[in-house]
């Protein structure tokens, strides 16, 4: 990849349980939004019902929808989200979320290097607007996703590497 891009801020594998409902809200919506490609033949659950009960408005619902159907339509590869059920997140989720806390603090380059690993730089610029309407409609309703730091989402591995003295003494 020719662009830099920030470290993962959470860990593949990171429990659903310890999330904040500004984290929780963005993974579950859109692992009911690809739900239609996952399960082809089954009825689906209306993937806008969370975000219409949090209080975004048309303006939330169609920027979602705008942002995950260039997605859709222009991906370099598939991506990460898991199905409803499961306990843990995938990679792609937490760069949703890591996308949405970016764009909630006026970090627009860091969130425009997320939407590059998803898809082609022109349409990752394309994508943006959509993916700040939406990071907007969140905060308005007082969903703020937390700024996590990528040592904090490595937490074992990290703490191991620090809990040995001579990293210590050299820190």
């Amino acid at each position: 990849m020719s662009h830099s891009c920030p470290p993962p801020a959470y860990a593949e594998e990171t429990g659903l349980a310890g999330l904040t409902t500004a984290e929780l809200l963005p993974i579950v919506t859109l692992r009911l939004f690809a739900m239609p490609w996952r399960e082809p033949d089954q009825v689906q659950p209306d993937w806008r019902a969370g975000l219409t009960v949090a209080g975004l408005q048309d303006k939330g619902v169609s920027a979602f929808d705008r942002l995950f159907q260039i997605v859709v339509a222009a991906p370099l590869r598939l991506l990460d989200v898991r199905c409803p059920r499961c306990a843990y997140m995938g990679a792609d989720e937490g760069r949703l979320l890591q996308l949405m806390s970016f764009l909630q603090r006026g970090r627009a380059g860091g969130g425009e290097s997320i939407l590059k690993e998803w898809l082609p730089a022109t349409v990752a610029r394309l994508a943006l607007p959509a993916a700040q309407v939406l990071a907007d409609a969140l905060a308005e309703v007082g969903l703020r996703v937390p700024l996590r730091h990528a040592e904090a989402a490595f937490g074992d591995r990290f703490a191991r590497v620090t809990a040995d003295r001579g990293v210590a003494l050299v820190q």
